[in-house]
């Protein structure tokens, strides 16, 4: 009886709600980074005009202001923030896309089991819809 307990509590911790969020704080993390990292690759290009770069400074501004909770709440190190805010203080497009990439080899973006296995003409048609409604307006 006293085993059957033991598993049934272990089974309540695996699939409660809160272990199902720890990956969830992962997922926010990598998805951050990718978006940070995308927005600096439209910075850096120089084809953007300047109300869009300055856009992308100020998001990016934002990101990094949220970056040290999003990291502790991933188990990750906070401490390569202070580098991040400094090179996009001086606009030092290099050193901010190396920090960003050294942080997403190590929080790298997993989407499996959340996008489809294969992308079909009817679902590239929605992903463009929704992107347009919802994306295009900003980037």
């Amino acid at each position: 009886m006293r085993l059957l307990r033991v598993l049934a509590c272990a089974a309540a911790a695996v699939f409660s709600a809160a272990a199902a969020a720890q990956g969830e704080h992962e997922r926010r993390l990598a998805a951050e980074l990718a978006v940070m990292a995308g927005d600096l690759r439209r910075m850096a290009s120089g084809a953007e005009t300047a109300l869009h770069r300055e856009g992308l400074q100020a998001r990016l501004a934002g990101a990094l202001s949220s970056l040290p909770l999003l990291l502790r709440r991933a188990n990750g190190d906070a401490s390569a923030v202070p580098a991040l805010r400094a090179a996009l203080e001086r606009r030092d497009w290099r050193a901010l896309g190396a920090a960003l990439e050294t942080l997403k080899r190590k929080h790298p973006l997993d989407l499996t089991g959340l996008l489809p296995q294969k992308a079909t003409p009817e679902r590239l048609r929605l992903g463009e819809a929704i992107h347009r409604q919802a994306c295009a307006g900003c980037h």
